[in-house]
């Protein structure tokens, strides 16, 4: 039962910030690349 509570409350999570999750990606990206320069 919790975890069926949890899955319900992480996909309204990703709905609802859909349009950051894209940055959220692009900005990982840019960390890792720097990350990797050094």
């Amino acid at each position: 039962k919790t975890t069926y509570y949890y899955l319900i409350l992480n996909t309204k999570f990703m709905l609802d910030n859909e349009e950051h999750f894209e940055e959220q990606i692009n900005e990982k990206l840019c960390m890792y690349r720097e990350y990797n320069k050094e």
